[in-house]
């Protein structure tokens, strides 16, 4: 999941309807695509709708996943050498960016 969405950062909470939402995600929006908006939920950007929905989705199964994986017991860690190795692939696969438009 690394190699698809990258980190999720967490942003603090914002009163909804109000610039402190917008406030609190735009110094993240810089450098995420994907945020998770404390007692909100998910927020994605992309080029174009469908990017963004795509980036919605692939961050809802990553945490269905961690979910599903903590009621089995827990995950197993990646040493450091692994977790680069995934780093160094992620631009190169460019999944997200990769959705056709249409």
């Amino acid at each position: 999941m690394l190699v698809l969405c990258g980190e999720i950062p967490f942003v603090p909470y914002g009163t909804p309807g109000t610039d402190a939402v917008y406030d609190a995600a735009k110094p993240f929006l810089a450098s995420y695509n994907t945020v998770l908006l404390a007692n909100h939920g998910i927020m994605s950007v992309g080029s174009y709708i469908l990017e963004a929905f795509a980036r919605a989705e692939a961050a809802e199964s990553y945490a269905k996943t961690c979910f599903h994986t903590t009621m089995l017991g827990g995950e197993e860690a990646l040493s450091d050498d692994k977790l680069e190795e995934l780093y160094v692939m992620r631009p190169q696969m460019n999944a997200l960016n990769s959705i056709p438009k249409e």
